[in-house]
């Protein structure tokens, strides 16, 4: 795997979104669609803080998106709701879900890029990969740099997945990954990439249906859970203080 993305202007341009990985297969080991034939499933994964606040489209999405239509680009206010914590450009789970079968071999490509707030620890809940040898279920990117990561899922279920760093749970780096059982039918190839309703083909990996298939009640528990474990640290740390 390897990652490219824009020089023209780089932290503009990466903020744009013009970012996104290169897989080469190695050679007598491809199928005729390039993926590896020792590999049921590839899956690619962005973690990244998006700054749009830099992003050389931000007058455009002001006056389109904003309302009332505005072109405030200095407006404080941005500086905060303008940065979103995501996984492939989406936060608090609200991707299309990533769907394997089970006792499948999926290979994961994980990169991350942005600042130095950017180092990220994405973690898979309900199963293991492999990287570099050595079994795990967290692996660590910085900005810029990327990891390959092996799983043959055993785990039926749908499962979290996303960056252990507090901070980044509480502002919604978190996805999911569903594994269906192995005689689930699924459609598409092993590279097929989920896109939502009214949306462009972009880096996820899975299946996706007609209509989007996120549904409510996940959201909702992802959201209390990030509620509840703020709350939890504000009291432990109200408990530290002296005097108290």
């Amino acid at each position: 795997m390897w990652m490219y993305h824009s020089h023209t202007n780089e932290v503009f341009d990466t903020n744009a979104g013009l970012i996104g990985p290169m897989l080469i297969t190695a050679r007598g080991m491809a199928r005729p669609d390039g993926s590896p034939k020792d590999v049921d499933r590839e899956l690619v994964t962005l973690f990244s803080i998006t700054n749009e606040n830099e992003s050389p489209y931000l007058q455009e999405n002001l006056k389109r998106f904003a309302k009332p239509a505005s072109s405030q680009q200095n407006d404080q206010r941005l500086a905060g709701i303008n940065e979103p914590h995501g996984v492939n450009g989406y936060i608090f789970g609200n991707e299309p879900m990533i769907t394997m079968r089970k006792g499948q071999h999926v290979r994961w490509y994980v990169m991350s890029m942005g600042s130095e707030t950017d180092l990220h620890t994405p973690h898979w809940h309900g199963n293991d990969v492999v990287v570099g040898g050595m079994r795990m279920d967290t692996v660590g990117v910085l900005p810029g740099t990327m990891a390959v990561a092996d799983m043959v899922p055993d785990n039926v279920g749908i499962w979290l997945y996303h960056c252990h760093v507090n901070d980044h749970i509480l502002a919604g780096m978190i996805t999911r990954y569903r594994v269906v059982s192995d005689t689930t039918a699924l459609d598409g190839s092993a590279t097929t990439m989920p896109v939502p309703v009214g949306g462009v083909p972009a880096g996820e990996g899975g299946v996706a249906g007609s209509r989007s298939s996120f549904p409510v009640v996940p959201a909702v528990a992802v959201v209390a859970m990030a509620l509840v474990s703020r709350s939890m640290i504000a009291r432990r740390r109200r408990a530290l203080l002296p005097g108290r």
